[in-house]
């Protein structure tokens, strides 16, 4: 298996890379029946544009909200958090800004196995690259 052309492999952009080994359980509003916590890829040359409409781009966005978690060379993982009936409305004036809501939902299990499974296949890549000689 070639471990580049797995879509969550950690070297790829915001838009294909796994996000386990990115975000942590603080960067989430976790257990509320009422809010959600939403992951959106804002390009760089629209931070700014971001930072002044994104508590408007919906009724419900809690104010102040967004946080920077990591950034590639084309644009920047941002949080937001909102009121849960208020998603489908956001997503679609995010995408009508050029703001791509990355779907992800924090789940401490599913991000262990996900880490584990990742380590398996670096170790299965390492032994097979010294098992073809080259270490």
């Amino acid at each position: 298996m070639a471990l580049c052309g797995c879509p969550t492999w950690p070297g790829g952009n915001l838009f294909t890379r796994t996000l386990s080994d990115i975000v942590s359980k603080e960067d989430f509003v976790l257990d509320s029946e009422y809010l959600v916590t939403l992951l959106v890829i804002v390009p760089k040359p629209n931070y700014s544009q971001w930072q002044k409409t994104y508590e408007s781009l919906s009724d419900m966005v809690v104010p102040r909200s967004t946080k920077l978690i990591t950034e590639d060379k084309e644009g920047g993982l941002f949080t937001v958090t909102l009121f849960r009936k208020v998603i489908e409305d956001f997503k679609s004036k995010a995408r009508e800004n050029k703001f791509t809501v990355r779907e992800f939902y924090y789940d401490e299990k599913e991000i262990k196995r996900e880490r584990e499974e990742m380590a398996r296949l670096l170790s299965d890549k390492k032994q097979q690259y010294r098992q073809n000689g080259n270490g």
